[in-house]
């Protein structure tokens, strides 16, 4: 399925490495969201930050188990997201939560991105599952990445996550996983 998408698994890509990016990113620019003059903070219980042309380091944890065709679901509305909303880095889905490295498309802001996301592919796994209710916790994480070195840092953990988690041994295995980015 996600194959059809604009975004598709490392696995299927093939451009994974181990070796970090020598060259950064040419779409990151660093922020600090203090110094923004456009900085809207908004607040549930955990601060959310937005700020025009930041790069996004985003988690959300689902409240049940994701099953692997949950997970194809939630890929697929993220991938479907990509170019649309947002200008997706990388992302990660879990069978408990997501990671997501992304900036945001204008004139959308994260609140927008993240209920697309969340509220699409939250109804889509309510009727795989022939239920109703959430499907994601109320609130997530979200963190501005400020300079290049810290994009790399959380580029390699949203990779190594699978293989941390122990459910493969390389992160190319790992079905849905999306880095962008050609590493190494």
């Amino acid at each position: 399925m996600a194959q059809a998408l604009a975004c598709v698994s490392a696995h299927e890509l093939g451009i994974m490495s181990a070796k970090p990016s020598s060259n950064p990113d040419p779409a990151f620019e660093a922020i600090d969201p203090w110094r923004s003059e456009h900085l809207t903070i908004r607040r549930r219980n955990l601060p959310h930050f937005d700020v025009p042309g930041a790069t996004y380091f985003v988690t959300f944890r689902a409240k049940a188990e994701l099953s692997p065709a949950a997970r194809d679901l939630v890929f697929a509305t993220i991938c479907a997201c990509d170019q649309r909303i947002i200008d997706l880095e990388a992302a990660v889905v879990m069978a408990d939560h997501l990671h997501l490295i992304f900036r945001l498309i204008h004139p959308y802001q994260l609140s927008q991105a993240l209920q697309r996301i969340k509220g699409r592919s939250a109804h889509q796994i309510n009727q795989l599952r022939n239920s109703r209710g959430s499907v994601w916790s109320d609130e997530s994480f979200d963190h501005i990445i400020r300079h290049a070195q810290e994009l790399e840092e959380k580029l390699e953990y949203v990779r190594q996550n699978p293989v941390s988690r122990g459910f493969v041994e390389c992160p190319d295995d790992y079905r849905w996983l999306v880095i962008k980015r050609i590493t190494g």
